[in-house]
């Protein structure tokens, strides 16, 4: 089986064991294309008694993997929180996460259990060996001077390491935008220094892609100026202005002109009495409310609205 003899694999069963010898719940974090569903769907293969949940309403055992692609299916996180409810004492945990611990911390610490969430794991991309052993148990054949050129450009995430192994001579930028928007989605959401210091990749070396537009439509303001992303209500309020100019961005194709800020915000024609200066302070304490979107400035124009999630 080409996932159980790679070192990883046998790192991350290690971790598990441990975790069920000291009866403690565990957060695996890793990165979309890392291969970590795939690892785990295996460990439960060999211990049929763990069962891998990857949708609501599933049946947990007395040990139980939970991967709901959270960055990707960010209402998912509801589905976790629920999971975590109807946890019993006896029961424990393996939580596998494509977004921080701070972002987890921030929808599940109302409950109970979830400061018993203290042992974290960080799913490894393929280092040199183990991608050399992969693609050859794939029997994918490259010389040593395109496996070093690959290998530093997927940085041993294994869905780019296949991909680019098997499309040397036939690139497809769109498909390697593809495969990259959801590993995109999960990067931007952690901070650099925990993609370099703890999965120990360096995002410079992959591969560069054109545009992403994932166009942000689930945004609802409430009558009292809460709001909710992709049906999360966020904890801020806005206040009567921001609501407006968030409305407007929404109801034209999420740009909004400066002229328009200053109207909503100082009245009708005031532009030429404001500056750029308190129009982008008015902006950036919006977008810091903002949780799964952003707002980008276009120079000498206005500003858009984006998913926080894409690689600008």
């Amino acid at each position: 089986m080409v996932t159980q003899a790679l070192q990883r694999y046998k790192n991350l069963e290690k971790t598990i064991n441990q975790s069920i010898n000291s009866q403690t719940h565990l957060i695996i974090f890793t990165l979309p294309g890392m291969g970590a569903g795939y690892n785990l769907r295996q460990y439960c293969k060999k211990h049929p008694r763990v069962p891998y949940i990857d949708t609501p309403s599933q049946k947990l055992s007395s040990l139980s993997i939970v991967n709901l692609h959270l960055a990707n299916k960010p209402t998912n996180i509801q589905n976790l929180s629920t999971y975590l409810t109807k946890l019993k004492h006896s029961q424990k945990l393996v939580i596998v996460s494509d977004i921080p611990f701070d972002l987890l911390n921030k929808h599940l610490q109302h409950q109970h259990i979830w400061k018993h969430f203290y042992s974290h794991y960080y799913f490894q991309p393929l280092n040199k060996k183990d991608a050399q052993l992969m693609l050859n148990l794939l029997k994918i054949s490259i010389n040593q001077s395109q496996f070093n050129r690959i290998y530093q450009k997927s940085q041993g995430i294994p869905k780019l390491l296949k991909y680019l192994s098997l499309h040397i001579s036939d690139f497809d930028q769109k498909s390697i935008e593809h495969i990259l928007s959801p590993l995109q989605n999960s990067i931007q959401l952690y901070s650099p220094q925990i993609i370099s210091q703890k999965f120990h990749i360096d995002t410079s070396q992959l591969p560069q892609t054109s545009t992403y537009t994932i166009i942000p439509t689930n945004i609802k303001i409430n009558f009292n100026l809460t709001f909710t992303e992709n049906g999360i209500t966020n904890p801020n309020q806005l206040t009567k202005d921001e609501a407006e100019i968030l409305k407007k961005m929404l109801n034209n194709q999420f740009n909004i002109t400066k002229e328009e800020i200053s109207d909503i915000k100082w009245g009708k024609d005031t532009y030429d009495k404001f500056s750029d200066q308190a129009i982008g302070q008015t902006m950036r304490r919006l977008r810091h409310k903002l949780q799964y979107y952003t707002i980008k400035s276009i120079p000498k124009t206005g500003y858009q609205l984006k998913t926080k999630l894409i690689a600008k």
